[in-house]
């Protein structure tokens, strides 16, 4: 009972605080005054719910068969794209994955479809970009490469939309995934459909920063745990400490970075339903020369 109490605390981002060894033996546990108060308030059950909901929509933690009702129903694929990547000394290193595989778990909530695991294969990072450490810098052949299998292994499960929501948007990495991405489904008869989160948001402000003020309100709403703004660096130039938009600790916010993912996570399910309802994308057939009459 005790594990299962702290791992739902955990999941829930509460943290106890930390104590001296003294002062932990005259204390009541943790656990069990903080369980105590959550049951009575139902939060715990309503986490637990979250949590079923989470878990229906991704594809690795879904069971075949609940994997092949939804294909049936609706066959519909979000992959979330991002990269290891510097964002600032006041971010998470993984910040464009972690936003994308969010909103595509929104997404996938809304339209009953499936969510895949994060691919954490970023092209054009902040390393060749402008010498930053923490990233892991990836090439054109082999980001191409996987978003050709990732593609094509889609459509040959069933699915014949899939969408693509990179959160790492170098101009080089975004026009990467498209161009093969659209490529090879004109290859397998799919359609797909990639897109920089921000894009379907440009009307609310967000057009594409980097760990500025939209990266980090975003964070900030999804994974308040993985940023510090009190270690952002007012001593530097954004440049320098690689933050390229608005000063983050003047204008980013949990609230902004709320209202645009629920914009974005309706637009993106409005749209990708549009895409699905259109004539389905013709196999591509290889030219053959006509033969010589005989």
């Amino acid at each position: 009972m005790r594990r299962v109490l702290r791992k739902l605390l955990i999941s829930m981002r509460w943290r106890p605080l930390p104590m001296m060894t003294s002062q932990r033996r005259n204390r009541p546990r943790w656990w069990t005054v903080v369980a105590g108060w959550f049951l009575g308030q139902g939060m715990f059950e309503a986490r637990a719910h979250q949590i079923a909901r989470e878990n229906a929509v991704k594809y690795e933690r879904m069971l075949p068969r609940e994997i092949e009702a939804l294909l049936e129903a609706r066959p519909v694929a979000i992959v979330p794209w991002g990269a290891l990547e510097w964002h600032g000394h006041h971010q998470a290193i993984g910040l464009d994955a972690i936003k994308a595989s969010a909103i595509a778990d929104a997404v996938a909530d809304r339209l009953g479809v499936v969510s895949l695991p994060p691919v954490y294969a970023g092209y054009q990072t902040m390393k060749p970009h402008r010498g930053f450490r923490h990233c892991i810098e990836m090439s054109a052949t082999t980001v191409g490469g996987m978003v050709r299998d990732y593609v094509s292994q889609l459509a040959n499960e069933g699915f014949r939309l899939v969408v693509i929501i990179t959160g790492h948007y170098g101009r080089r990495h975004v026009d990467m995934l498209r161009f093969q991405a659209e490529q090879v489904a004109e290859e397998v008869g799919v359609k797909t459909w990639v897109l920089a989160e921000y894009e379907v948001v440009k009307d609310l402000g967000y057009t594409g920063d980097h760990a500025a003020r939209w990266e980090t309100s975003l964070l900030w709403h999804i994974a308040p745990e993985l940023v510090d703004l009190g270690l952002y660096r007012e001593d530097l130039t954004g440049d320098e400490q690689g933050v390229m938009g608005e000063n983050p600790a003047e204008t980013a916010s949990a609230e902004d970075g709320g209202r645009v993912f629920a914009a974005m996570a309706e637009r993106i399910a409005d749209r990708a339903l549009a895409i699905l309802d259109e004539p389905d994308q013709s196999k591509y057939v290889p030219w053959k020369p006509t033969p010589a009459p005989e």
